[in-house]
């Protein structure tokens, strides 16, 4: 099954790389008022639906290589347990309910930040930007938190929600080529470093919920 997911992302790796040839795959801007005022603030706002197809495909991805293991909990409980999902979103297409909150003022910043999905989290540091930095959307941050999943046992579904959003994030963003990375870019080099980081992130998504089980 190992051999299936690299197999898997190396077509990803393949068909990303034809695809920026041929110049597709801008992602649009969301689409009505709410999704302008975000872009204005934070101009790397996106539709969540695609990065909870790919969240949930790749979730299952992983259970189906751990389809052997006893005591591991079902796809219907991960998608139903608080910690993993909200990690998973946190991960992925961010707390994007939090912008259906109708406040104003100072809290509506706050919630709007709060929305952001944890790899577009530099534009709270660094300032707004087109170009995502390179070291938050990568493993960095699954790797840095993995250990969590090894000394607490409480924290392992969470961690396992976290790192598969990071990945679905990244494979979402090799595939359309939006955002490019700050000196990477969006092609011939951005794409092997989304691809080989989301690859990691599923590796570590996979010792999370394998430890859980124990």
């Amino acid at each position: 099954m190992i051999r299936k997911v690299l197999w898997a992302f190396g077509l990803l790796v393949l068909a990303s790389i034809a695809l920026r040839a041929l110049g597709v795959g801008v992602a649009p801007p969301l689409p009505d008022a709410a999704g302008d005022a975000l872009n204005a603030v934070f101009p790397r706002a996106r539709s969540p639906v695609p990065l909870l197809g790919w969240t949930l495909a790749l979730l299952g991805l992983v259970r189906l290589s751990l389809r052997n293991m006893r005591g591991l909990a079902t796809f219907g409980e991960l998608t139903s347990n608080g910690p993993f999902v909200v990690s998973a979103l946190a991960g992925s297409s961010g707390l994007f309910l939090l912008n259906l909150i109708p406040a104003r003022g100072a809290l509506r910043p706050l919630l709007d930040a709060l929305a952001l999905p944890l790899p577009d989290w530099d534009q709270l540091l660094f300032g707004a930007s087109h170009a995502a930095n390179p070291l938050l959307y990568s493993a960095l941050v699954p790797v840095l938190l993995a250990p969590l999943a090894v000394r607490f046992a409480p924290a392992r579904y969470a961690i396992a929600g976290l790192t598969v959003g990071y990945a679905a994030t990244l494979a979402n963003t090799a595939w359309l080529g939006a955002p490019p990375l700050m000196l990477l870019g969006s092609g011939w080099l951005a794409v092997p470093w989304l691809v080989g980081n989301a690859i990691g992130c599923l590796f570590l998504a996979r010792g999370a919920l394998a430890a859980g089980a124990r």
